[in-house]
């Protein structure tokens, strides 16, 4: 997935049997996209693969967000996130999903 002139636009893949980093991908489009409105928010996951476009966004000037740990299942994907330094918020799961 990818945001192109704010549509929300899906893409094939190319397999050359190395790492996807869809999360990174994704975030990178938005924050090209939508510069300082772009809001990236990292939830549990496994690895790293989100911090590369946080720090896409957070480089245009949009907001990152990332799941508190302690409220995470799996808390390597925060974890990594918050290790940039670039989180506006550290937030538990329920405040991240607020209207």
């Amino acid at each position: 997935m990818a945001l192109f002139h704010g549509t929300l636009i899906l893409t094939e893949t190319e397999s050359h049997g190395g790492l996807r980093l869809p999360i990174d991908f994704l975030f990178r489009s938005l924050a090209e996209d939508r510069g300082q409105q772009a809001i990236g928010i990292i939830l549990s996951g496994t690895g790293t693969d989100g911090t590369l476009g946080l720090k896409a966004i957070h480089g245009e000037g949009g907001m990152v967000v990332a799941q508190d740990p302690k409220s995470a299942k799996f808390d390597g994907m925060p974890r990594s996130a918050i290790a940039t330094g670039l989180a506006d918020y550290i937030l538990p799961l329920k405040q991240c999903l607020r209207n």
